[in-house]
């Protein structure tokens, strides 16, 4: 049986798996759980303290589906600028102009449903 196997069989069982690891000696926190689609998700981390990473990456992760969003999907958010005045108001504007696109896809959504292939 793979690692990955019996680590995810492990996860069904108990829910939740918490391990401190070293990785080229730097002690860190590794916990692996299951998603509701059944896929293993594993989270490390090297706050050692931290009770429980996969509520505080899951807080994160709307975060990286938003940059993932702005770097594709028709918004191609990828800049070589060094000011970081510059940066910052780029970023202010995608990011209105992703919300205006969410809020839009929300309303439209309302009338007529998506449809999930």
């Amino acid at each position: 049986m793979s690692c990955t196997k019996k680590l995810f069989k492990q996860v069904s069982q108990s829910g939740m798996l918490t391990y401190t690891i070293k990785l080229d000696g730097i002690p860190l926190l590794a916990q692996a759980s299951k998603s509701t689609a059944n896929d293993l998700i594993i989270v490390v981390s090297n706050k050692l303290s931290e009770p429980n990473l996969l509520v505080l990456y899951s807080k994160r992760w709307h975060i990286e589906c938003l940059f993932a969003n702005l770097k594709s999907k028709g918004f191609n958010f990828d800049t070589h600028f060094t000011a970081k005045d510059r940066i910052g108001n780029l970023t202010k504007l995608i990011v209105l102009g992703y919300a205006i696109c969410y809020l839009i896809g929300l309303f439209r959504a309302c009338y007529k449903p998506i449809v999930v292939k």
